[in-house]
């Protein structure tokens, strides 16, 4: 079977957009960016039980997902998308499931652009790969993995990607804000890692080190091409270098940034590190990132021990409406 979807997932700043917009620089994928379908619009358990929408909540999730192509995930305006357009999905989505709604929305925006697979990368999808692939046995789904301390790092200037050129609203800057301490972050950071591992089980899942494709760009995405069986195009690596939350976006500037990987040396305290180092362990050394035995300050730790529940009560309250289940949520992310 031909594939139709491509999943780009892993740890939220791994890398999912930078391959995103590599591969949606070719001829077939159309890079439909972060759609946040799974746990914010339906649980994991709708989307693979194949039971029938009901007509009111069909029209409604098509007009959210045609909505968040067009108008990007921050500020979709449903009520606006056409109804032929809607009409056009349902037609196709029969019976209307939470999965086949998902497939036909999805591949109905890749033809608008002029592309014959959908790709979406909202990173949370890592959780749900068995259920993805047994609503839509034609995706391919690939797993970022980065070195964790860049990706706290980054967790911990997301904040600032409002001033630093994206187009992200205030109130989505102060979740970000509200979300970061590096014990947490590390600890997603391993759940994430460990279901990538536990999913390249699966033919169709491929697990890629964002440094290596920062350092082999070529060899790596025309393996990733390989896997997605699509055609690799040099001009897929001609990408803006947009997207990083430690400095203001480079749009002038193309390819790939190979100076992307060890900031966290830098970025992050000596108490940081070795929170994250200790959190990610022992998938910090099995997924090839070496400790770097940093020594700090139990003052330092204990600072950040004190702020943990006071961060995760903030965290929650302004998480609770992109989560229609917490206790899965929970247990997906924070579990030991």
């Amino acid at each position: 079977m031909a594939t139709t979807h491509i999943f780009v997932t892993g740890a939220s700043r791994s890398g999912t957009t930078l391959l995103a917009r590599v591969l949606g620089g070719g001829a077939e994928v159309a890079d439909l960016r972060e759609l946040h379908f799974l746990e914010q619009m339906v649980t994991g358990e709708e989307f693979s039980s194949g039971e029938a929408l009901d007509p009111a909540r069909t029209d409604s999730l098509v007009r959210r997902l045609l909505a968040g192509v067009r108008d990007g995930y921050f500020r979709p305006q449903p009520a606006t998308v056409a109804a032929g357009d809607v009409s056009a999905v349902i037609a196709k989505a029969d019976p209307p499931t939470c999965a086949s709604v998902y497939r036909e929305a999805t591949l109905f925006a890749a033809r608008q652009a002029g592309k014959t697979i959908a790709l979406d990368q909202t990173p949370r999808n890592l959780f749900y790969i068995d259920e993805i692939l047994q609503g839509i046995p034609t995706a391919k789904v690939v797993c970022m993995v980065r070195d964790p301390r860049d990706v706290v790092l980054s967790q911990k200037g997301k904040w600032k990607r409002r001033s630093l050129g994206a187009d992200i609203p205030l109130a989505e800057a102060i979740r970000s804000w509200a979300n970061y301490h590096p014990f947490v972050m590390a600890k997603m950071w391993r759940q994430a890692a460990a279901a990538a591992r536990k999913a390249t089980l699966r033919n169709a899942v491929m697990l890629v080190r964002f440094e290596d494709l920062l350092e082999n760009p070529e060899t790596t995405v025309r393996a990733i091409c390989a896997h997605c069986e699509i055609a690799f195009d040099e001009t897929m690596l001609d990408v803006a270098r947009v997207g990083s939350s430690n400095r203001e976006d480079q749009s002038s500037a193309r390819g790939i940034d190979r100076t992307r990987t060890g900031a966290w040396q830098k970025g992050l305290s000596l108490a940081e590190i070795a929170i994250v180092e200790k959190a990610a362990e022992p998938l910090l050394a099995e997924s090839g990132y070496a400790p770097s035995c940093s020594n700090s300050s139990k003052l330092a730790r204990a600072g950040w021990g004190v702020a943990l529940p006071l961060k995760m009560s903030l965290a929650l309250a302004l998480n609770l409406r992109r989560i229609r289940n917490l206790r899965a949520w929970a247990s997906k992310r924070l579990k030991a």
